[in-house]
């Protein structure tokens, strides 16, 4: 099972940082995800929010700047916003990507998908997205890797809660290849018809769930390796693969 590094190695260095995912690879990392927008000025950019507010010195909409007013906006290491272009030359012949469209506009696809292809990292990115139009743009700019649908809320909404035990119209209507879903939300049933379809799974987990004290981490991390997944998404890389080496499961 491959373990990815949610936002690079977020609680050692600020998420979404050039730090931050330098240190995940050092650790060990062989994917990275991280969370993509469109500037204003047509850059794509990588942060999580849609402001800079949590993260940084400065409240800016993510969207409504510039790149160069986001790199203006400082993490609390010094750095500012990065770029993609930033990402795919620190992890080039390192580590591949897990890059969510976070931004939901459909306008970020195709210059996401220029940068990854200038940076040789196009066919094995791993994309995801919540938005259905974000992933239905990926295949339209024709993108043909692996394609990952996110699923995970705390919606109590009947509708939602339908939508997340089976997904499998949104996967069809997208062309999605995986699901990328939270790891409580992966009931047999799903996985099941996941191998049927011949589709991928990947697992993620919360910030909050990785906050929980350490015994409750190693219980979350072993549970979710016993589902059997192509990926499981945490923000602790080292941590999760000494509790998952110590109990017999093969990551990298």
């Amino acid at each position: 099972m491959e373990l990815i590094a949610h936002r690079g190695s977020a609680y050692e260095a600020p998420e979404n940082s050039l730090a931050a995912i330098d240190l995940a690879v050092r650790q060990g990392a062989t994917r990275v995800e991280i969370d993509a927008w469109l500037s204003a000025d047509g850059q794509v950019v990588i942060c999580h929010d849609q402001t800079t507010a949590r993260c940084t010195d400065r409240d800016l909409v993510v969207a409504s700047s510039t790149a160069a007013e986001l790199a203006a906006a400082k993490m609390p290491n010094g750095e500012g916003i990065p770029t993609l272009h930033q990402v795919c030359e620190l992890l080039a012949g390192r580590a591949r990507l897990d890059l969510e469209l976070k931004d939901q506009r459909t306008e970020l696809v195709g210059p996401a998908l220029a940068v990854l292809a200038d940076h040789g990292m196009l066919s094995d990115t791993l994309i995801t997205a919540f938005g259905e139009d974000s992933l239905t743009a990926c295949r339209s700019n024709g993108f043909r890797g692996d394609l990952g649908l996110l699923i995970g809320s705390e919606s109590l909404v009947l509708r939602q809660r339908a939508f997340e035990a089976w997904p499998f119209a949104a996967i069809e209507r997208t062309g999605a290849s995986s699901l990328s879903i939270h790891h409580r939300l992966a009931h047999p049933l799903l996985r099941r018809e996941l191998r049927r379809r011949g589709l991928g799974l990947y697992l993620w987990m919360s910030m909050k769930d990785e906050h929980a004290p350490e015994p409750q981490r190693a219980l979350r991390y072993k549970a979710a390796a016993q589902v059997g997944a192509k990926g499981l998404i945490v923000g602790r890389i080292p941590e999760a693969r000494n509790c998952l080496d110590a109990a017999g499961f093969r990551t990298w």
